[in-house]
Formats: C-alpha cells, sequence, structure tokens
C-alpha cells in the first residue's frame, strides 16, 4: 500500500515540474503549423500585422489615397446610373416593342383582307384534287396555304356562315336577343333538304333557331331568321351581299341564305375564310356558344 502512495507522488512531482517548465517557455513564439510546406508561420503572422498596421497608417494619413477611394465610389455610382439607365432604355424599348406589336395584331385582327407573302405555300405539295382550298391563320390573316384560293365554286350550305354573321351583328347590337321567339313562316316550312321540320303553327327562340342552324345545318330554320330579321328572304340576301362587298369578297355573289345550289350562287375559299375569320374574331362570345357545345 505504502508504495502506491509513493508512485503516484513520483508521477505528481513529475506532471508538476513539465508544467512550470511550459509555463516558463511561454514568453518564447508559439510555432503554428502551417499546412502549405508544412512550414511555421510564426513570422507570417508578425508580418501580416506589420502591413495591417502600414493599411490602417496609409487611410488614415494618405489623402491621395482617400480620394482614391472617393473617385472609385463616383465611378461606381456613375457606372450604376449609366446601367440603371441602359435598363430604362431597353425596358421602355421592350415596351414600345411590344406596344407596337400589339397594335400591330389590333390592325391585323380588324383588317378583313388576307395576306399573302414568301411563307405561304402555293405549288400544292399535298396534291389537293379539289377545285380549291385555303388555309389560313386566323389571328394574322395570313395565309399559310394556297390552292385556287380565288376559284369561283357553290358554297353549298357554308353560305350559312354569312347568315351566321348577320344574325351574330344583330345580337351584339342588341337588335335581337336569344330568347326572341321566332315565328315559322310558309316559305320556311316548305323547304327542302336538312331541316328539322318547322311548322308554321310553333315558334322557336332565337337560341334554338342558331343550335338548330349550326348543329344540323337547317334549311328552315335559316330562312325563319331570314325573314324575322329582314321580313324576307330576298331582303336578307340583300343585306348578305353588302356585307360580302363589305369585307372585301370580291368573288362572291349570293342568291340565297341556305345555300342549295341555285345559278350565280358563288364563292372562293379566299372569300369563305375571310367570312369565316369575321365571325371568329369579332363575334366570339356568341359563336363559340354554339361552337364549342353543338359544333
Amino acid at each position: 500500500m505504502k508504495r502506491k502512495i509513493l508512485i503516484i507522488l513520483v508521477i505528481c512531482c513529475f506532471l508538476s515540474v513539465n508544467f512550470y517548465i511550459c509555463l516558463a517557455g511561454s514568453d518564447e513564439d508559439i510555432k503554428v503549423w502551417s499546412p502549405i510546406n508544412n512550414q511555421d508561420t510564426s513570422s507570417n503572422i508578425s508580418e501580416s500585422n506589420v502591413s495591417n498596421n502600414t493599411v490602417s497608417t496609409n487611410v488614415a494619413t494618405n489623402e491621395t489615397g482617400t480620394s482614391v477611394i472617393e473617385n472609385n465610389t463616383n465611378t461606381v455610382n456613375q457606372t450604376n446610373g449609366s446601367i440603371s439607365k441602359n435598363v430604362t432604355n431597353q425596358t421602355n424599348s421592350s415596351v414600345n416593342s411590344t406596344n407596337e406589336i400589339f397594335n400591330t395584331n389590333s390592325t391585323l385582327v380588324n383588317s378583313t383582307s388576307l395576306i399573302t407573302n414568301s411563307t405561304t405555300v402555293e405549288d400544292n405539295p399535298l396534291k389537293l384534287t379539289c377545285g380549291g382550298a385555303i388555309l389560313i391563320e386566323q389571328t394574322s390573316g395570313n395565309v399559310l396555304y394556297n390552292h385556287n384560293m380565288h376559284e369561283k365554286l357553290r358554297p353549298a350550305s357554308v353560305t350559312k356562315v354569312m347568315s351566321l354573321l348577320l344574325i351574330m351583328e344583330a345580337l351584339d347590337s342588341g337588335r335581337i336577343s336569344l330568347t326572341d321567339k321566332v315565328p315559322c313562316t310558309e316559305d320556311a316550312a316548305k323547304m327542302g333538304g336538312s331541316q328539322i321540320w318547322l311548322d308554321t303553327r310553333e315558334e322557336l327562340t332565337v337560341d334554338e333557331m342558331l343550335k338548330a342552324i349550326s348543329v344540323v345545318s337547317a334549311n328552315d330554320c335559316v330562312v325563319a331568321m331570314a325573314n324575322f330579321l329582314e321580313g324576307s328572304q330576298e331582303a336578307f340576301v340583300m343585306k348578305m351581299n353588302e356585307k360580302a362587298k363589305a369585307l372585301g369578297m370580291n368573288d362572291t355573289e349570293f342568291k340565297n341564305c341556305h345555300g342549295i345550289d341555285e345559278d350565280g350562287h358563288l364563292t372562293s375559299p379566299y372569300d369563305i375564310a375571310i367570312m369565316s375569320r369575321e365571325l371568329l374574331v369579332k363575334h366570339p362570345r356568341n359563336y363559340k356558344i354554339y361552337y364549342n357545345l353543338y359544333g
């Protein structure tokens, strides 16, 4: 037991001596290991302190240096100002360009003529065998594909596009409403071809007439609407031709409002595109009701 106590005392004395030696040597520079080339950085630390003191002195006493800093600050501010002006100018330019695009599109939408250019395909690569055809972009009116687009042909029930256009104009102007009752006239009841077999004893609303015209191309209903709007088929057909002329449909002559073949009742793919675009662009709200639900 005494032996163990003696060993512990010896160890404690040894540790005390080493601790004293460490304290005695603390006045010397501490050696710091650097991962770069495993070099002693104590001198670097001292040099850094000297450099920092030098920099502090220069900043405090060197007026030229301060002036340079101020000049650099001004330069940065001027640069930022130039950048801001450039960004503002570019933004304004972009806004102006966008406005020009919108104005151009508005002009194109309001224009009734169609546009052919170098991108229009005209050599009939699809090898179409029909009398004529046309493909356009609705908003701009650009003609994408042209195959005898001014060829005068019998339009059949495509005639009703113009009839629908005049009905939509009457709706949008407030002249008639969808709930108005439309009587079936004698000439309407006698129509052949596609129909819903109207009877002179019944009345349908404008809404119901439009559904019948749009869904089954009802000849009796379009005649009833013509009589309802203008008093007779002849007067309504006159309005159709006036509208065609106003739209620049120079290949067109309407003889009736339903499209049953008749001598001189002709139009072209170009003119059909014009009146179809007019209907879709100018009367989207009313027409889409029937196009989306029943077309």
